[in-house]
């Protein structure tokens, strides 16, 4: 009986050990956040289950089956058996469980939850437009040819937002095993980002070194089937391998997708397969979130009119909305009222901090001083829209481009930069408007406060007093934008000797800026006034601007800018739809001059003879919707008042002509072979035409006929440029074969032909006459036939199949490369 005690009292002193020991590690694995192995819960119960079957052997109720039946004095011996035995049972049980229990590990990491995040936050609805981009991605990664997949978009756009709802729904659809994500930022740590994707895949590193734990996050990612790697906000060339991410052909179910500012760092550096990039939202959008994250009071009748001014001001930014309207969320009017004036001023330090830091460092990211003074330049404008002209007038004035010599070079660089501005997300790309630049208002904001920070340019100026145009606040400035109501806005000298860009806009009909008013800013290269009467043309004082480089005069009203002609530096100017009536001979001393700019000057009606001629540095003559009078023979007349078209010819260094020819008499055969020497031309002869959206051609030629003014085919007709892209004739007569009698190469440059109003021509094309008919129409994409009254053959003869299919009597016409085919015979 005593032995049976004795083992029961060890059982319980064995399992209650066993116990403490196993419990001791249990709590210290959840205090860590882990879970515990099923086997070892299992262990504890059965743990417990034997304290308490032996507290019963060991306490009364087994002392009790041991004795007599009544009194005690006697041994109950097969009690005594059976609890000997239980006893055995119990402390071989115990044993059992204390070998099994000597683990490593108790519990093991609970993986980290799937990413499920709303669109924006959990207490909005989806946006449709994100909705759309999102469900578009996921086609994307169920499309087993593509690997790796980018997004871009401006800062605060909701780019990660994005991304974090694409793991949603890929985790959701059970598209990949595991998906995980990490943030690279603009200065990436190596170290943190495989921490994160370790973290996400529940593993862990025993490594020291980045390489070490690159081989070893790569082995981890290849146990997985298919897996989703996200890696947001990429600012640079990243090296994936660095980190221990390759998806090689042993990985074709996993996929890669990224998010960065810039399309060109993902496109090009990155190598993704496909982009999607990330617009701003528009106003319905913008105001469906705004109200929901502002809640009721945004729907209040008193400050509804408010609210939407506000979300006009957050242009169509989520991390802006989001921001406004959470401070906004149950205030009270005159809380509204003060965050609208906030907003309209761009308060970088109030609720635009967060943009605004974001896009100061997009600034600071870009690569050159050439772009960033380009960004800059665009802020200056103070418009959403900037034209392309202005902005190679004033950097080719400052000089802003390296190593660029020419309008032509300087043109190339300023769209390839403006491209990477674009692609950055800095401008807003707009395939419509190729001739300007966009940007958003508050990234305009931005730029004008960096540059005012910098101390570079200056917009923002407050005419209560002329204090603002002392030396001390304005003196560092190297580039100063006016707009001025009245003249006594104007100082009489404005102390800015560091100045290199003045732009001055004044509504005042009266303006007379003083003689002295220039007199401190003597190293001034550009100077630009807009919609301005300087009826004394631009003011004397321009006398003393020895290093002006560009005069820009645009919509001013102008009696004599003869006094222009003693700035013998200048390389630009333009005084485009100004009201000016006469090019003076002075401007012909300006041998310096690469650009002269007469666009739409529809008062121009004399240029001096040989004004023109002794420009021989010009690269650019712009005349479009200006000067016509043209002289039939330059010299020849002793009474002549007008500049000839010979005088063109004369001109060694123009590359780009734009001009307006009325009378077919003023042409030559020798002209027109000098035409052919430009790089890009835009030529009208005869009556003016319509002019469609046609600016992403460089070489325009059109041709019309008039009641007063016929176009015969005579000496100069087959010799029409052949590097013309846009070719629309009209009424023109005498042409048989349309594109062998008008030059013998058959224009292998062409891309749009419009022919109308024929009366002769009895084909478009004769390739019997050609002896090469293979570069014949071979770049054309549209072609118009219209009215045609003999046409008898669209084409003739032996044709290279994928070119231009023979059919006669004009019953069809097929053409591999034409994307658009109008034919109206008799309208």
């Amino acid at each position: 009986m005593e032995i049976a005690i004795a083992i029961a009292a060890k059982v319980v002193e064995y399992t209650e050990e066993t116990k403490d020991r196993i419990q001791r590690d249990v709590d210290a694995a959840k205090r860590n956040g882990q879970a515990i192995h099923t086997d070892v819960q299992n262990s504890l119960n059965k743990v417990n289950e034997l304290i308490g079957e032996a507290s019963k052997l060991f306490g009364d109720e087994g002392r009790a089956m041991t004795g007599c039946y009544s009194t005690g004095s006697c041994p109950n011996v097969l009690s005594n058996h059976q609890i000997s035995r239980k006893s055995n049972k119990l402390l071989l049980e115990v044993t059992t469980i204390q070998l099994n229990g000597n683990l490593s590990s108790v519990s093991y990491k609970i993986p980290p939850p799937s990413l499920t995040v709303t669109l924006v936050t959990k207490d909005c609805k989806a946006l449709d437009s994100r909705t759309k981009i999102s469900t578009e991605i996921m086609e994307k990664l169920k499309d087993s040819t593509i690997q790796t997949i980018g997004v871009w978009g401006l800062a605060g756009v909701g780019k990660t937002t994005l991304v974090k709802q694409v793991a949603r729904l890929a985790d959701g659809s059970k598209l990949f095993g595991k998906v995980i994500m990490a943030t690279a930022t603009v200065s990436p740590d190596v170290r943190r980002i495989q921490g994160e994707l370790a973290d996400a895949l529940g593993s862990r590193f025993d490594e020291e070194t980045e390489v070490g734990r690159a081989n070893r996050l790569c082995q981890r990612i290849s146990q997985e089937n298919n897996i989703l790697i996200i890696i947001d906000d990429i600012w640079g060339g990243f090296e994936l391998e660095r980190i221990g991410v390759t998806l090689g052909e042993g990985h074709k179910g996993s996929k890669l997708l990224l998010t960065s500012r810039s399309h060109d760092v993902l496109k090009r550096e990155m190598g993704i397969q496909v982009g999607f990039r990330l617009e701003v939202l528009q106003e319905k959008e913008a105001w469906t979130l705004f109200e929901e994250m502002a809640g009721d009071t945004a729907k209040d009748l008193n400050v509804q009119p408010i609210a939407i001014e506000v979300v006009k001001r957050c242009a169509g930014l989520p991390v802006l909305i989001a921001t406004v309207a959470k401070a906004l969320k149950d205030a009270a009017l005159y809380v509204w009222k003060d965050s609208l004036k906030q907003l309209e001023r761009f308060d970088k330090e109030g609720m635009h901090a967060k943009v605004y830091s974001a896009l100061e460092l997009s600034y600071n990211h870009l690569k050159g001083q050439e772009i960033k003074s380009l960004f800059l330049l665009i802020a200056l404008h103070g418009q959403r829209s900037v034209s392309k002209h202005d902005l190679l007038i004033i950097s080719m004035g400052l000089g802003l481009f390296k190593y660029v010599d020419t309008l032509e070079d300087a043109r190339n660089r300023l769209n390839k930069l403006t491209n990477d501005l674009e692609e950055s997300c800095l401008l807003i790309k707009d395939e419509r408007e190729i001739e300007n630049v966009k940007i958003h208002d508050l990234v305009r904001y931005a730029g004008s406060s960096i540059a005012a920070k910098d101390q570079l340019f200056r917009t923002d100026i407050e005419f209560e007093s002329k204090e603002w145009a002392r030396k001390d606040i304005l003196g560092k400035y190297r580039g100063l934008s006016l707009s001025v109501r009245h003249q006594s806005d104007l100082p009489e000298r404005l102390e800015c000797p560091q100045l290199k860009l003045f732009a001055l806009k004044c509504q005042d009909d009266h303006l007379k800026i003083s003689d002295s008013f220039f007199e401190v800013m003597r190293e001034v290269k550009v100077l630009c006034f807009y919609e301005m009467k300087l009826i004394s043309s631009p003011p004397l004082v321009l006398h003393g601007l020895k290093c002006l480089r560009a005069l820009y005069l645009y919509e001013c009203t102008l009696e004599d800018i003869s006094i222009v002609g003693e700035l013998t530096n200048l390389e630009i100017l333009s005084v485009r739809q100004s009201d000016l009536k006469q090019l003076p001979s002075e401007i012909g001393r300006l041998h310096r001059l690469k650009m002269l700019d007469l666009m739409y000057c529809k008062s121009l009606k004399v240029i001096t003879p040989r004004v023109i001629s002794n420009l021989i540095g010009l690269e650019e003559l712009n005349m479009e919707g200006s000067f016509i009078n043209w002289e039939v023979e330059a010299g020849c007349n002793s009474k002549s008042y007008n500049a000839s078209l010979g005088e063109l010819k004369e001109l060694p260094n123009l590359r780009s002509l734009c001009i307006r020819i009325p009378d077919a008499r003023t042409l030559s055969t020798d002209i027109f072979l000098f035409f052919g020497k430009l790089q890009r031309f835009k030529i009208e002869i005869g009556q003016r035409t319509s002019w469609p959206s046609i600016y992403k051609f460089s070489q325009i030629l059109t041709i019309k006929s008039s009641g007063s003014c016929i176009i015969q085919s005579e000496n100069w007709i087959p010799i029409l440029p052949e590097k013309v892209e846009y070719l629309k004739l009209d009424r023109v007569n005498g042409v048989k074969n349309v594109f062998l009698d008008m030059n013998a190469k058959g224009f292998s440059q062409l891309k749009v032909l419009k022919v109308s109003n024929d009366a002769e021509t009895e084909c478009l094309i004769n390739f019997i006459s050609s002896k090469n008919p293979r570069h014949v129409l071979q770049s054309l994409e549209k072609l118009v036939l219209k009215h045609w009254n003999n046409l008898v053959h669209i084409c003739r003869g032996p044709i290279t199949e994928g070119i231009l299919l023979q059919t006669k009597n004009c019953k069809g016409v097929w053409m591999s490369k034409v994307e658009k085919f109008v034919l109206l015979l008799h309208e």
